[in-house]
């Protein structure tokens, strides 16, 4: 696949700083009429089947995609924090790195006085494996019948665990607790 020069600047353009917008990387390689070629450009079968190659090839695999949600799922402050013989904590981003962790970081905010660090969120990750994995399949009552309510479910406003003088009784499926 023998792309001329300025078709391979616009594909390196088109898939970097232009970010998918053709107008954009035909300006950039000095088009005088950059939608029309841009457009033109997309069509272009050598264009576009070297555009689809770096694409595949800076695509994640599933395995590899499965796992990073691992990763960030069971990453946690321990690879970024560092704790000094006066029990103070500090942020160690050289720790971190040295561990291959530095992709469980999502934000860094640098303040007047600290470091503020957000790292992703390893709970959706744990959602999106076990989306995956077939383990939540819509079911809200895992384990339990749709017929009998479960016999340890509390809530707020149920009177029996509001505040009195009695000590509050359980009642499960059957009415009160006749185990007595």
């Amino acid at each position: 696949m023998d792309l001329t020069a300025k078709q391979r600047l616009f594909v390196s353009y088109y898939l970097g700083v232009s970010a998918g917008n053709a107008t954009d990387a035909a300006r950039r390689i000095g088009c005088p009429h950059p939608e029309v070629a841009g457009h033109r450009l997309l069509r272009n079968v050598k264009v576009s089947a070297a555009i689809d190659a770096n694409l595949d090839e800076a695509s994640l695999t599933s395995d590899q995609i499965l796992a990073r949600l691992s990763e960030i799922a069971t990453g946690g402050p321990e690879h970024f924090i560092k704790i000094s013989s006066r029990g103070k904590a500090t942020i160690d981003f050289g720790k971190a790195k040295k561990r291959g962790k530095m992709s469980l970081v999502k934000k860094i905010k640098q303040t007047e006085f600290r470091v503020e660090l957000e790292t992703h969120d390893p709970l959706r990750a744990l959602e999106l494996l076990a989306k995956y994995r077939g383990l939540l399949t819509g079911r809200t009552d895992i384990g339990q019948s749709k017929d009998k309510p479960t016999p340890h479910a509390i809530s707020d406003d149920d009177p029996r665990f509001m505040a009195s003088d009695e000590q509050p009784t359980l009642e499960g499926p059957e009415g009160p607790d006749s185990s007595t």
